[in-house]
């Protein structure tokens, strides 16, 4: 698996954005867009249920379980959802944005997609569509 790291070998950083992969329950091969978060290493939000963190008395801090994280940007609520169907076996970096659809979308810069919280991607990629669909002079 050509750029695939085991994650015996090596896990991502913390919170870095990459490529994973498992199979899932049912057998089927997964590759999805994810984190792997340390042991606390991100604090929990107070808005979310003390079940679903750990305690660190030394630090007084809630903080996510250790473990993988699929992200999803299409939800208001949620940015990740922890991988439960599966245990992750390998990680890649995440590719750059392709060039051709910069260069499509002109005047659309996309430096901070993917994985940059607070941006609005659906409205992002509506507008590099209607640019690239755009008869040219």
């Amino acid at each position: 698996m050509s750029g695939w790291i085991s994650v015996a070998d090596r896990l991502p950083p913390s919170g870095v954005p990459v490529i994973a992969f498992y199979r899932n329950s049912a057998g089927m091969n997964r590759r999805i867009r994810a984190e792997y978060i340390a042991k606390n290493t991100r604090e929990q939000s107070d808005d979310i249920d003390d079940l679903a963190s750990e305690y660190d008395e030394e630090t007084d801090t809630f903080y996510w379980p250790a473990g993988w994280y699929e992200l999803v940007n299409n939800w208001d609520d949620y940015a990740s959802i922890a991988v439960h169907e599966g245990e992750v076996t390998h990680w890649h970096a995440m590719p750059e944005c392709p060039t051709e659809v910069v260069q499509a979308a002109g005047h659309i810069d996309l430096s901070y997609m993917p994985g940059q919280e607070g941006a609005d991607r659906a409205a992002i990629y509506r507008a590099m569509i209607a640019a690239a669909q755009e008869p040219k002079p």
